[in-house]
């Protein structure tokens, strides 16, 4: 092998835009991409082209086979992604394209710049703003290039044994999403099955909504007075899966000051609230007294609605509440929309009763979406690994037989370490 700096491995070109204003430019054939075309290691589908004239006056044009790196922008926050071109395509200037030379394979190219992440990333993290800075950095870094026929036979490895590994783990990613789907279905079997009948939701549940105190007062934000716990679009992470029945902590906390001098109200422990702008839908119940945002509704039960079960109904009626929402980019459902609000509604004791049902229901599908899970992250991690000690020649890949292989996805199935991943 023979170290060789990024710089060396072939020509290096930088992307534009086409001018916004001259739309003759946005109407041609050729994919233009920009960082929002990439996905980590992956490229998404093209969807927007340029003409030749503009790509090549504005743009560059790079060969099927190029390599593409964003060197700027918010996806570097993730790291510093790389895909791997399967036609010609332009790019804008978040990018940058490396053509290999002759002697240089470019699908061992793309596995040592997966494998070498680490250490791109940390120049990354050291540059954070600037694309010179970004760029001159990663161009002096150094790989390990094995002659042409190790280069491919690297690369022929590791195109099968990852193509096999995203097998897998798009099996066990279907499996996941069969058992989330099969619980929603069994959910809205529960709640719409017993024919109760459809009744409007306001007359069974105090309906209220919060407010966002004036941020210019800063006697309602006395961090030693703010003590009442303010749900917030900043809290919707704890419920986004579904899971979670009750929050009881916020990112943020109000003062009662700031509660008087506002439209928010001190809503009661037992209070189910359901988010209805940016992150729609998601819903959950108060575990202590709180306020909320305006980005909530919020229903406090009577006697003849459990809040659990009033839960339940809201996380069922998802098909309802979509159907609710306005918006082509930040999605919204309207105040009046949701005062209107119908619910199936049989009586507290068989409330009670699907209450405990769709308990045990999710105690079967969650832990298997759990283990699914873990297995996902093993297998992401199996992959670094397996790539990383196959560019750096830790392992002999002419070596390993497909059995061989079989048998270390097997050991990360089981959570166990694979044998020929160095220690």
């Amino acid at each position: 092998m023979r170290a060789l700096r990024l710089k060396d491995l072939g020509r290096w070109y930088s992307g534009g835009t086409p001018p916004r204003d001259r739309p003759e430019h946005w109407d041609g054939d050729v994919p233009w991409l920009s960082a929002k075309d990439i996905d980590s290691t992956r490229l998404r589908p093209p969807t927007t082209f340029i003409t030749r004239e503009a790509a090549l006056e504005h743009s560059r044009v790079v060969p099927r086979g190029a390599l593409l790196l964003i060197v700027r922008g918010m996806a570097l926050a993730h790291g510093l992604p790389v895909v791997k071109t399967d036609t010609a395509v332009a790019f804008n200037q978040d990018l940058r394209a490396l053509v290999c030379a002759p002697c240089i394979e470019p699908r061992f190219v793309y596995y040592a710049l997966i494998g070498h992440r680490w250490r791109l990333n940390a120049h990354v993290d050291q540059a954070a703003h600037g694309t010179a800075r970004v760029v001159d950095s990663i161009y002096g870094e150094r790989i390990e290039v094995p002659d042409q026929g190790g280069q491919r036979a690297v690369a022929s490895f590791l195109g099968r044994e990852c193509a096999r590994i995203e097998m897998l783990s798009e099996e066990l990613a279907a499996t996941s999403a069969l058992a989330a789907t099969a619980n929603a279905d069994g959910l809205r079997r529960l709640i719409f099955g017993t024919g109760a009948p459809q009744v409007p939701l306001k007359f069974y549940a105090k309906t209220g909504t919060g407010h966002t105190p004036s941020r210019e007062h800063p006697e309602y934000w006395a961090p030693s007075e703010c003590v009442v716990p303010w749900f917030t679009l900043a809290d919707i992470h704890q419920i986004r899966d579904g899971r979670r029945v009750e929050v009881d902590e916020t990112s943020e906390r109000v003062s009662e000051t700031g509660l008087a001098n506002s439209s928010a109200v001190k809503l009661p422990a037992g209070t189910v609230i359901l988010s209805r702008t940016a992150s729609v839908g998601f819903s959950a119940i108060m575990r202590v007294d709180m306020a909320v945002s305006q980005d909530f509704m919020t229903w406090t039960s009577g006697p003849r609605l459990d809040p659990r079960y009033l839960l339940l109904t809201l996380r069922a009626m998802q098909p309802e509440l979509r159907g609710l929402m306005y918006g082509s980019t930040h999605k919204t459902i309207y105040m009046p929309d949701l005062h209107a609000l119908c619910v199936p509604l049989p009586d507290v004791e068989l409330q009670l009763d699907i209450v405990d049902r769709a308990s045990r229901i999710a105690a079967s599908t969650w832990p298997l979406v759990d283990e699914i899970a873990t297995t996902q992250k093993a297998l992401a991690e199996y992959r670094e690994a397996l790539i990383t000690e196959a560019v750096s020649g830790q392992i002999d890949v002419t070596r390993l037989s497909d059995a061989h292989m079989e048998e270390s996805l097997d050991a990360v199935r089981e959570g166990e370490r694979p044998e020929m991943l160095a220690s």
